[in-house]
């Protein structure tokens, strides 16, 4: 009964014109194809289908497709685990100034993940990306004048000012795991001031 209701939502005329527009070279369109392949929405699940439409998508400099396929690299989805090949394909979107591409980035910089770990290079793509209007690094800066992190100092009246903007702009993109954590930070004994993690490893799809 479920799969008769998902079906009547799916046009799969426009999968079809989807897939002709991928074939012909449309890099948007690929990386729309993998999305499906991946999410398992309107086909089969293929996590291998899924990587080589954003690999055709990032071979012709679609940020979006760099940013995806290093995701899959990064979280070991279809291929095995590999962060130093995930940090060059984040590194080539966040080029193209792709905001999430940039805090990944950031994030892996944090961490030392498939790079050497750099927390002033990390601090330059947190403001770069927030300044992209990316609400998770408007977050982590916030985390930084909140704890006194990475050569910022303690500063609560900062931090209370980027924990607005990361939640405001959270609410316009629909970033509601941003909009969980703030609440969690602004909630009286909820937050542990010992959680320094920084490693941006959540949902891997482009923020809408």
């Amino acid at each position: 009964m479920f799969e008769d209701l998902l079906n009547s939502m799916i046009d799969f005329e426009k999968i079809n014109t989807l897939k002709e527009r991928a074939e012909s070279g449309d890099s948007d369109a690929q990386c729309e194809l993998a999305d499906m392949y991946l999410d398992g929405f309107g086909m089969d699940q293929d996590y291998a289908e899924a990587m080589k439409w954003y690999r055709k998508a990032a071979e012709q400099n679609n940020p979006t497709g760099m940013y995806n396929l290093g995701a899959m690299y990064y979280n070991g989805e279809g291929v095995e685990e590999d962060w130093e090949e995930a940090f060059k394909w984040y590194e080539k979107a966040a080029s193209y100034d792709l905001p999430i591409a940039v805090r990944q980035l950031a994030g892996m910089y944090i961490s030392g993940d498939g790079c050497e770990a750099d927390s002033e290079k990390a601090i330059e793509l947190y403001k770069k990306a927030a300044d992209l209007g990316d609400a998770g690094a408007m977050l982590s800066i916030a985390k930084c004048y909140l704890k006194g992190l990475f050569g910022f100092e303690l500063d609560l009246e900062k931090a209370s000012h980027w924990l607005l903007k990361a939640n405001v702009r959270a609410g316009e993109t629909g970033c509601d795991w941003v909009q969980e954590e703030v609440k969690e930070i602004l909630t009286p004994g909820e937050y542990d001031d010992e959680d320094e993690d920084f490693d941006d490893d959540d949902d891997f799809e482009e923020e809408e």
